[in-house]
């Protein structure tokens, strides 16, 4: 995996990514961001699924229904479009996701983090 892409989202720390992603999910307010963690959530859960010789959607069937209940079909629906741009892309998204967990810091939101300009 490229330097340029934290360890927190290799394959062999999928376990903590996806504790730490649940608990963003939890705590996030704003539409845009919900939809992008539902969605990364999402692909990583399917990655897992794969990387364990299991059907696709036999986890993630019922997380996603899960999340219908609890989130509304249009950011459910939102969340799959970012999970499949993120299995065709990964490696574009793993970055662009990498960048946002590393500037999502309440310091760096208000400006006043270490990259602010």
């Amino acid at each position: 995996m490229s330097e340029a892409i934290p360890a927190i989202l290799d394959a062999d720390h999928l376990p903590e990514t996806l504790k730490r992603l649940d608990d963003l999910i939890s705590r996030t307010e704003n539409v845009e961001r919900l939809r992008s963690g539902l969605g990364m959530r999402l692909a990583l859960s399917m990655a897992q699924e794969l990387r364990e010789h299991k059907d696709l959607g036999s986890d993630t069937g019922a997380l996603v229904a899960e999340w219908v209940e609890r989130f509304g079909e249009d950011t459910v629906n939102a969340a799959i479009q970012i999970a499949r741009e993120f299995l065709v892309r990964p490696d574009e998204l793993a970055k662009e996701f990498a960048s946002r967990l590393n500037t999502a810091t309440p310091k760096d939101s208000e400006g006043n983090g270490p990259d602010a300009h």
